[in-house]
């Protein structure tokens, strides 16, 4: 067995490194975590601000930890237009698609309320975002969730 030198050694490594670096294998980057969550297919009911209640997108039977994003659809994507509209002034028409205009008011929206702006919506938005909430029929404003 041969030995190499340090300085031989040294450049090895370097070489090395910078042969990972520009292919990728060296640097780890990971999905928004949004992007492994379900669909949202439904609502749910959270626990807002003023002892009151949201209704929120969500998983059916399984709760509110989800995403949705441009291209989907269904009561999910309508219970946020809705939000939106009402919290945010969106303007939107609540139709349940998820196109440009919704993903353009989610991402007003997330920086307004200081969640990460990519006009995607899953549990940073969801947590940071105003709901319309109510308390039995009294309506109680916009809220975050508790």
């Amino acid at each position: 067995m041969k030995l190499r030198s340090s300085s031989v050694l040294h450049a090895t490594a370097i070489v090395s490194a910078l042969i990972c670096m520009g292919t990728g294998l060296g640097v780890i980057t990971a999905a928004p975590a949004a992007a492994a969550l379900e669909v949202c297919n439904g609502t749910g009911i959270a626990a807002a601000g003023n002892e009151s209640v949201a209704t929120i997108p969500g998983r059916k039977g399984v709760g509110t930890t989800c995403r949705l994003s441009e291209g989907d659809s269904g009561e999910a994507v309508t219970t946020l237009q809705a939000t939106l509209n009402r919290c945010y002034n969106a303007g939107l028409q609540v139709d349940g698609k998820f196109g440009p205009r919704t993903k353009s008011a989610l991402q007003r929206a997330q920086g307004t309320a200081g969640a990460g702006v990519d006009g995607v919506y899953g549990p940073e938005t969801r947590d940071k975002l105003r709901w319309h909430s109510r308390m039995h029929d009294t309506d109680k404003g916009c809220n975050r969730l508790t």
